[in-house]
């Protein structure tokens, strides 16, 4: 159930957003048709402002009150006042650096968690967290936030508990609107894999397991898992807290810390036994309010390595025997009531002639365990051929139980390659597994095999071409929603998408170590493991990059490339001319004419230029009658009638009569035929040297009136005379010449339906 209806559009890309002093550049190897998309370095701008913070940002007088506010803290100069409405494609996403730490709540919220000095009172963050008019994803908070549980209430909004580590490190507060109380016991709660359960929060211990019943009084009921003498199930533990990260590795080198799952009616609790010297003593469940402990005694096994529960009350046991061997069992928890009729519909899905409804409907039958095994025998003689294979593969867990169908080979091992935060498990079969065919026939193969076993999901193999490159020892995996992202050592992080993956992280981001999670509105958060530190690296698709970027598209090499009587870029390729426009490819009508000379560049109507200062040492105002005016042609000559001249060691600027001159640093002199663009925002690109443009923005209240900004030189067009540098009526730079053309996009980014163009080519 959602806490909220509906989404919110944030904000309204603004004039000035749309000018960003970022970019990544879209690169396309000549010797191939389809480019591939790479983060670029700029060449650092010619000016001594960074792009970015290189210490903490001085305290504010006013307090931070939105996501914004926290961003522009440490990034005064970003270039958007409100996030993007439409988010960018992730490899164009803003990277931000906060010296705070964040969090990310879990489903339903998946809310952004900012802790900061400078933030509101918390109880107005709170209030405002309800706030249907304000509904806010991102919340600046005083508080370090651990935790937070949406509690579920009759009302439309349901209102945050967080749980909070105290200031001084003697361990957490939980708080709500309207008051504050400190956990009963310290101990190595492990928040990052907490589960909201209700009115309940499950939070695993590096050795046990607690529930928090939160209303009407706070009461912690926990277990200890690690020895058969455990603790009484309410005595608080007395040993001091340890840090949140702490862990103990088994030898295999994964993290041996108590597990936690929901069932239908409570909650399993393990500790794993993941290698021969770890785990053991059977498992416990919280239900009716209390602990009760599920020994070898009452028929469950010693060393448990993970748990399955089943949508009929019962549940999978994976094992490991004395000899170390998997063992796979079925156990009832609860006599849980199956509905027939939709287990029916499933087995009517067997034989539905669509393959992908067979399979799903087999897979949604494999989430049930004996429950729903008379059903199946009764319900077999009725169906065709196929479906009946497809039933007898389910019974065949009578006799023997599979992961989801699928059987172990070889000496039947299975290792466990990932624990995961939401409390599955990612196991590697080596030997690999024998597969059921969906149409009866002889099952398949897969060696080696990952499977994936997640709470509420089917379980299922793993997509060889994300396990073909990881080794169990040394690749890390991460299931984030639908997300898989794969971390070592020599790569970093990196995200599975179709077929292949994409970096996340930058060469010099190698220091975010640590994948935090992924919010409402697709923000990747990092952060580095020294917790001295807080450093927090967001990686933003609804804001711009605040490193100056230059993205440019080279076309696939044209019989001619050219412009229409619109301005709008123009290639054709035998009979065929197609302009590109705002968001597609427009095939010329026959007789329209396509322009490839300077000579017969059409009118068009520019941009206005901002009013250009006077003022400081480095300008000459004089006003000049119209006899001295140059007879050279103009740079630009903008509606206002702003005329700039120069561009290869000063640019003069003649406005109301008066010029303005502004002398280049001596790294921007330029050595070929200069061309200006004026963009919308009234920032000018200048091309005075081959393979470079330099982005230059006007600072009317400055000493000069211009500064330099940024230089880009990656995919630049490399050339001594281009035909023509022009502004498209879509506010693009277009190169071209010869049979090239390129475009260049000052605002910083690559519109997604052009970027689906790019991709496709």
């Amino acid at each position: 159930m959602s806490r909220r209806a509906g989404a919110i559009l944030l904000g309204v890309v603004t004039a000035s957003a749309l000018i960003a002093v970022a970019s990544i550049l879209i690169h396309r190897s000549r010797s191939t048709t389809a480019p591939t998309i790479l983060a670029s370095k700029p060449i650092p701008p010619l000016t001594t402002n960074p792009a970015g913070p290189t210490s903490l940002p001085a305290a504010t007088t006013k307090p931070f009150a939105s996501y914004i506010d926290a961003v522009r803290g440490e990034y005064a100069d970003l270039p958007t006042t409100q996030p993007l409405s439409i988010p960018l494609d992730l490899p164009q996403a803003a990277h931000l650096v906060l010296h705070h730490p964040v969090y990310v709540s879990v489903p339903p919220g998946e809310d952004l968690w900012i802790t900061c000095p400078d933030a509101r009172p918390t109880e107005d963050v709170l209030k405002e967290a309800i706030d249907p008019k304000a509904n806010p994803q991102a919340h600046v908070i005083r508080e370090h936030v651990a935790f937070v549980h949406w509690m579920p209430s009759d009302n439309a909004a349901w209102p945050p508990h967080l749980i909070c580590r105290r200031d001084d490190g003697g361990g957490y507060d939980v708080l709500w609107a309207s008051g504050r109380r400190s956990l009963p016991a310290r101990r190595d709660y492990l928040w990052n894999r907490a589960i909201s359960w209700n009115e309940r929060i499950v939070v695993p211990c590096r050795s046990g397991v607690s529930v928090f019943t939160l209303e009407p009084h706070l009461e912690e009921s926990y277990v200890e898992l690690v020895t058969s003498q455990a603790s009484p199930a309410s005595q608080p533990a007395t040993h001091p807290t340890a840090p949140a990260t702490r862990s103990v590795l088994g030898d295999d080198g994964h993290s041996q810390e108590a597990q936690a799952l929901l069932d239908g009616r409570g909650v399993l609790a393990w500790m794993p036994a993941d290698s021969k010297e770890t785990g053991g003593g059977g498992a416990a469940r919280f239900v009716d309010d209390h602990w009760q402990r599920l020994t070898p005694a009452e028929g469950w096994p010693d060393r448990i390595v993970h748990l399955v529960p089943l949508l009929d009350g019962s549940v999978l046991q994976i094992s490991r025997t004395d000899a170390d061997a998997t063992r796979l069992d079925l156990a009832t928890l609860d006599a849980t009531a199956v509905d027939e009729n939709k287990i029916s519909q499933f087995v009517d899905g067997l034989s539905d002639a669509d393959p992908v409804k067979r399979n799903a409907a087999y897979e949604q039958l494999t989430r049930y365990g004996p429950g729903i095994w008379p059903i199946l025998e009764k319900l077999m003689n009725d169906q065709p051929p196929e479906a009946q294979a497809r039933l007898k593969q389910l019974l065949h867990d009578r006799v023997q139980p599979t992961l989801g169908g699928m059987s172990l080979l070889g000496d039947k091992s299975l290792r466990v390659a990932a624990r995961l935060a939401d409390g599955g498990v990612v196991l590697y079969a080596e030997q690999g597994v024998s597969i059921p065919n969906p149409d009866g026939g002889d099952p398949g193969e897969r060696a080696p095999a990952w499977i994936s076993l997640r709470p509420g999901r089917v379980i299922e193999l793993l997509p060889e071409s994300l396990t073909t490159d990881l080794t169990p020892d040394r690749s890390r995996l991460f299931a984030l929603g639908n997300d898989w992202v794969v971390s070592d050592a020599a790569g970093g992080y990196k995200r599975f998408i179709g077929n292949g993956f994409i970096n996340l992280l930058r060469k010099e981001e190698a220091r975010f170590t640590e994948l935090v999670g992924v919010d409402h509105r697709g923000r990747w958060v990092f952060r580095t493991p020294a917790a001295a530190s807080n450093e927090t690296l967001i990686i933003d698709p609804t804001l711009l990059d605040p490193t100056p970027r230059l993205p440019a598209w080279e076309l696939p090499i044209a019989e001619s490339v050219g412009w229409d009587k619109e301005n709008w870029p123009v290639v054709k390729h035998g009979e065929a001319a197609y302009a590109l426009a705002e968001k597609d490819w427009r095939l010329l009508d026959k007789g329209e004419r396509m322009f490839t000379r300077a000579d017969e560049i059409p009118p068009t109507t520019l941009p206005t230029t901002r009013p250009v200062s006077a003022t400081g040492p480095t300008t000459t105002a004089v006003n000049l009658p119209a006899t001295t005016q140059s007879t050279e042609p103009p740079l630009l000559v903008t509606p206002d009638g702003t005329r700039y001249d120069g561009g290869l060691t000063d640019l003069r600027v003649t406005r109301n009569g008066q010029t303005v001159t502004w002398r280049l640093p001596a790294i921007a002199n330029g050595s070929s035929t200069p061309h200006l663009i004026g963009v919308a925002d009234g920032r000018l690109f200048l091309f005075n040297q081959p393979g470079r443009v330099l982005r230059i923005r006007p600072t009317p209240s400055g000493a000069a009136p211009f500064r330099i900004e940024a230089t880009f030189t990656d995919d630049i067009p490399n050339v001594d005379d281009p035909t023509r540098i022009w502004l498209d009526p879509a506010g693009r730079i277009d190169v071209a010449w010869e049979s090239h053309l390129t475009v260049l996009f000052p605002s910083g980014f690559i519109p997604p339906e052009i970027v689906e163009k790019v991709q496709r080519r």
